[in-house]
């Protein structure tokens, strides 16, 4: 035999970037699946000392449209826990906000946080369709409200786009998106929280049911919008405040 064959496995439902819709998600249950599988995946390479560094939905792999089974892919950015990590070329929401912070000849070193900062975006943006920031970093008024609101004592009341979230996701959430890299829970902390609902419910009227604050619409003021919004058509973009566009499905170079 004079050549060789390169085989891969066929994903036949396409990737998790494709189920999603704009400003709804995905149903809870669904959800749940996905956090189930990709928190043992993340765990499984944590536990062999690597660091994925770019989990998003494009490269989550999907055997069935209802998610019963997914992997997984794109290891093109995977390294060893204590590797160097330079500044990255631009920013995506998905990113820590200590990979924000880094400046051109500044480095970090890789620990497996990275991966657990952005599988809470990752589920933020399954749950609800639309980013939570455009960038961790001061500068984005939607992620200083977030470290504002996480900094108080009481928690309250949570910014805008948290209201859909029941108490025990938004614990979870925050659990995995804590700014302090040494609290951060691990990736399978989620799976404390699967017997808990995670999507409020909301009325017409503004009231969240099941939540211990209420949203309260006030007539003639519009309230803000998520500073991202997933479009339908593939590829994704975020929608960004300055009508600027940044394709979700390129790689983030180096």
């Amino acid at each position: 035999m004079d050549y060789y064959v390169m085989t891969q496995e066929l994903a036949p439902a396409g990737t998790l970037h494709h189920l999603i819709q704009s400003e709804v998600g995905l149903p809870e249950e669904v959800v749940k699946r996905c956090a189930m599988q990709i928190s043992r995946a993340l765990d499984f390479m944590h536990e062999k000392g690597l660091v994925h560094r770019d989990l998003k939905p494009d490269n989550v792999l999907l055997m069935d449209k209802d998610c019963h089974q997914i992997k997984l892919g794109d290891f093109g950015l995977t390294q060893a826990v204590g590797s160097l990590v330079g500044s990255m070329s631009h920013i995506i929401p998905y990113m820590s906000p200590e990979l924000c912070d880094l400046r051109d000849g500044e480095y970090l070193i890789l620990f497996p946080g990275i991966d657990t900062w952005a599988f809470g975006v990752l589920l933020f943006v399954i749950l609800t369709g639309y980013f939570p920031w455009r960038r961790a970093i001061h500068a984005d008024k939607m992620y200083r409200d977030y470290v504002s609101w996480q900094s108080s004592p009481s928690h309250f009341p949570p910014p805008v786009v948290w209201r859909e979230f029941t108490p025990e996701a938004i614990t979870m959430l925050s659990q995995l998106l804590t700014q302090d890299p040494t609290s951060r829970h691990s990736v399978l902390s989620v799976l404390n929280y699967l017997n808990f609902p995670w999507k409020a419910d909301v009325y017409e009227d503004g009231v969240t049911d099941g939540e211990q604050f209420q949203v309260v619409n006030v007539p003639g003021e519009e309230e803000t919008t998520p500073c991202a919004a997933i479009e339908e058509n593939n590829p994704v973009f975020m929608v960004l405040e300055e009508h600027f566009t940044l394709t979700l499905g390129s790689e983030v170079e180096i």
